[in-house]
């Protein structure tokens, strides 16, 4: 097990960003890569502190390891980009997670319930954990989105849950996806309601009704031809040109 991140700056890169990370080089490079390409692939140089921060944090999450020659993926990292079982899966994304004290320690403190308001939530990382003052925003962004990254936090609407385990549906409601086909169905339903209004307003006015928008609507004979409709075609069209032309 990597040894935790205990300090009270937070890691260079979340998570989730860490997290993607790893899974290019899985699959780019099959688990293993020389640090110049590891740069490459971050649009770096192994020189730059850049480079050598993002390294740091995804060693510090446990999800790669360094010899000087190659990083190399550990089988944290594998259980989380490419995971044989839910399980294996839950078990690493919550190691990586509990990687950094702070992060570990937030969850404990309030797993079950909801996290309070940032303004409270960042007061308490100065208070309990010693950060500095000037780096309490970007804990707060940090645990954030690694939290949701882990499947421990969870949008309800205004307020984030937490969880005492990692989802595996993510850090949004289920819910939510309900609500889209909700969504689908109204809609699906006013086409209907549209298309019976439509039947009704022909059988009793004998012409077919082409609403324009909710103001204007244009009534066309039910009783014409073919010939008839094209012939309408051919004068709209004609109409059109006359007034591209005027306005030219």
């Amino acid at each position: 097990m990597a040894r935790k991140i205990s300090g009270t700056i937070p890691p260079y890169i979340n998570l989730k960003e860490s997290i993607d990370l790893t899974k290019a080089i899985y699959e780019r490079g099959g688990g293993s890569m020389t640090p110049d390409d590891v740069a490459a692939l971050m649009k770096s140089t192994v020189k730059s502190s850049a480079f050598r921060l993002k390294i740091a944090a995804m060693r510090g999450f446990g999800l790669i390891q360094t010899d000087g020659q190659s990083l190399r993926i550990t089988q944290t990292g594998k259980a989380i980009v490419a995971p044989t079982s839910p399980d294996e899966y839950q078990t690493a994304i919550l190691e990586a997670f509990n990687s950094v004290s702070i992060y570990e320690s937030l969850h404990q403190k309030y797993q079950g319930g909801f996290l309070p308001e940032d303004t409270f939530l960042a007061n308490t990382v100065v208070k309990e954990f010693s950060s500095p003052s000037e780096h309490k925003e970007k804990w707060l962004k940090s645990f954030k989105e690694s939290g949701r990254a882990a499947g421990l936090l969870r949008e309800e609407g205004s307020k984030t849950r937490v969880l005492r385990t990692p989802s595996l549906t993510g850090g949004y409601m289920p819910e939510q996806r309900h609500d889209e086909g909700q969504q689908e169905r109204r809609e699906e339903q006013e086409s209907r309601k549209q298309d019976r209004d439509y039947r009704t307003a022909s059988a009793s006015t004998g012409s077919f009704p082409v609403v324009l928008d909710e103001n204007r609507c244009v009534l066309v004979p039910l009783d014409f031809s073919r010939d008839d409709l094209e012939y309408l075609q051919g004068v709209l069209e004609l109409y059109v040109k006359r007034r591209e032309t005027k306005g030219a």
